[in-house]
C-alpha cells in the first residue's frame, strides 16, 4: 500500500542500517569451539634489549630528518631593485638560500655583487 507520495507503508523487507552499504555487524553467534587468539606483548629483559637496540636507530633517523630540513631552508623573495647609470628598475622573484628572517641581507649582498641596489622587499615565503 502506497500513500500520496509513493512511500510504502507496512514494508517488511530485510533490516538495514546506515547508508545503502552492508550492515556493520550481523550479530551472529560464534560456535562453542571458537577460541580467539590473544596477541601478547613481550615483557621482561628480552623486550628491554630490543628497545635498547632500536631507540638509537630511531633517534638517528629523526635527527637526520631534522638536520636535512634545516639545511634546505630557503626563502622565496619578491623584490624591487635599481641600477644607476643608466637608471634601470627591476621587479623580480628569486630564491635565497637562507631562512626568511635573514633573506633580505643575503639578497642585498647578492644584488650588490651584480651592481644593483635593493629598494624594497615585497614578500617573503619559505620554500
Amino acid at each position: 500500500m502506497c500513500d500520496l507520495y509513493g512511500v510504502r507503508h507496512g514494508w517488511t523487507g530485510s533490516v538495514q542500517t546506515g547508508n545503502d552499504g552492508t550492515m556493520l555487524s550481523d550479530n551472529i553467534a560464534l560456535p562453542a569451539d571458537f577460541h580467539a587468539q590473544v596477541i601478547e606483548w613481550p615483557t621482561g629483559s628480552a623486550h628491554r634489549v630490543r628497545m635498547r637496540r632500536i631507540t638509537p636507530i630511531i633517534a638517528a633517523a629523526v635527527g637526520a630528518l631534522l638536520f636535512a630540513g634545516a639545511a634546505q631552508a630557503a626563502c622565496r623573495v619578491e623584490y624591487k631593485a635599481k641600477q644607476d647609470n643608466p637608471l634601470t628598475l627591476y621587479h623580480d622573484v628569486t630564491t635565497v638560500d637562507a631562512p626568511c628572517a635573514s633573506a633580505e641581507s643575503a639578497l642585498r649582498a647578492r644584488l650588490a655583487a651584480r651592481g644593483l641596489t635593493l629598494l624594497k622587499v615585497l614578500s617573503k615565503r619559505e620554500t
